[in-house]
This record gives C-alpha cells, sequence and structure tokens, in this order.
C-alpha cells in the first residue's frame, strides 16, 4: 500500500474571510485532478469523476463537485492499494489552487 499524506499550513473558511456567511468549513485547497506514475504503467486519479477511484481511497476531502473537490481541515490523505515499485521513481502530479 502506498499512502500520501498531504499537511496544509493554513486553512481558512469562506465565513471568515467574508465570502459566505454560512459556510465554516476548513479549506485549504481544492485539487482539481492528480495523477501518479509509475515506471512500468499509470495510475491516474480525476478528482472530478464521480467518485470511482479505482485503487484509491481519499481521507479528508469534501465530496467531489464537478470541478474537483476541496480539502477539508489541516490534513489529506491518498491510499493507494497497489504496492510502489521499490527502487523506482514515482512521479505525483497535482493540479489545485489554494483557497485564500
Amino acid at each position: 500500500m502506498l499512502v500520501l499524506q498531504i499537511d496544509y499550513q493554513k486553512t481558512a473558511s469562506p465565513v471568515s474571510v467574508g465570502l459566505d456567511g454560512g459556510d465554516k468549513r476548513a479549506l485549504a485547497v481544492f485539487f482539481r485532478s492528480l495523477r501518479l506514475e509509475y515506471p512500468v504503467g499509470e495510475l491516474a486519479v480525476d478528482f472530478s469523476s464521480s467518485g470511482n477511484l479505482g485503487d484509491a481511497a481519499l481521507f479528508g476531502f469534501w465530496r467531489s463537485e464537478a470541478e474537483g473537490t476541496w480539502s477539508a481541515g489541516a490534513r489529506s490523505a491518498l491510499a493507494f492499494d497497489l504496492p510502489p515499485p521499490r527502487g523506482r521513481e514515482l512521479r505525483l502530479t497535482l493540479e489545485a489552487h489554494c483557497f485564500e
């Protein structure tokens, strides 16, 4: 199993920055896509999909929206059932933008 943990230095809520008076979620970043490349083949996770992430599990994210998903709180994790190849390079590509 491969687990990738992401820690965020700062979170903010829409209510704390005056965007939405009722939205108190602690947001850090909005993920549009993630791609994890293995030397032999490729595993791609698309956050804008309908929740079908194949061999990946998400922790610390809000429900996916059409464009992607928000992080929930100061820590997120992605867990892949596929074991990483020993002694080989892995490449992780994220398309995301920070909240405030």
